[in-house]
């Protein structure tokens, strides 16, 4: 699965997963877990949590894709994700 994830001025985000792309409202928090310099990213903020993406950028620089719990998805459960 090819994820490609973008921000514009961390206001609105391109998503873009094997070829079908989404765009939307944006929102960032700091912190994730123990890692205080990392950043959060909420896609769609405003919609019903069931239908917010999550990602997070770790202080080692990594992105990675989060599950509506906010737990990291490793990269073998990404073919599982529903992308819509």
């Amino acid at each position: 699965m090819k994820i490609i994830f973008e921000h514009d001025h961390f206001l609105h985000y391109r998503l873009s997963v094997n070829g079908t792309v989404t765009t939307g409202e944006l929102n960032t928090e700091r912190g994730f877990g123990s890692d205080e310099n990392a950043t959060l990213f909420i896609l769609n903020p405003s919609a019903p949590e069931k239908e917010q993406k999550y990602f997070v950028r770790l202080s080692s620089g990594k992105i990675r894709m989060l599950d509506q719990h906010k737990k990291i998805i490793q990269d073998g459960q990404l073919k599982k994700i529903d992308m819509k």
